[in-house]
């Protein structure tokens, strides 16, 4: 159960998370110019590298900025087991699945008319 005494409210105008959301890393990639096809090519480049190799292009002052944030990417998330970034570059590079699903149970909606001054059932559509 929690702890109540340790609860204080915020105050009118005060953020619980001050720093806000973490931006995306595919936003930072766009926001230094980078087209989805920049990305591609760096997922592609980066994606079949050990971690080493990984250390080498962060490491090197020659290499494209994308692909040291990339790398970057790669490396976190292998340290922590978290491959959100990755991930999310994927899915907008390449695109999400498609999730299928199925509807076991269809169930067949019969609409009728009844005119309010006869009573009488017809049809929706004249």
């Amino acid at each position: 159960m929690a702890n109540n005494e340790n609860l204080k409210p915020f105050k009118p105008g005060e953020s619980g998370n001050p720093n806000g959301r973490p931006r995306k890393l595919l936003t930072i990639l766009k926001d230094h110019g980078y087209s989805k096809d920049d990305i591609r090519q760096s997922f592609e480049h980066i994606g079949w590298n050990t971690t080493e190799d990984l250390e080498e292009i962060l490491s090197d002052k020659t290499k494209p900025v994308i692909l040291k944030l990339v790398a970057r990417a790669f490396i976190k998330g292998s340290e922590r087991g978290d491959f959100r970034f990755v991930s999310e570059i994927l899915q907008h590079v390449i695109g999400k699945p498609k999730e299928q699903s199925e509807n076991k149970h269809l169930h067949k909606i019969i609409v009728e008319y009844v005119d309010p001054n006869t009573m009488e059932r017809g049809p929706m559509i004249n």
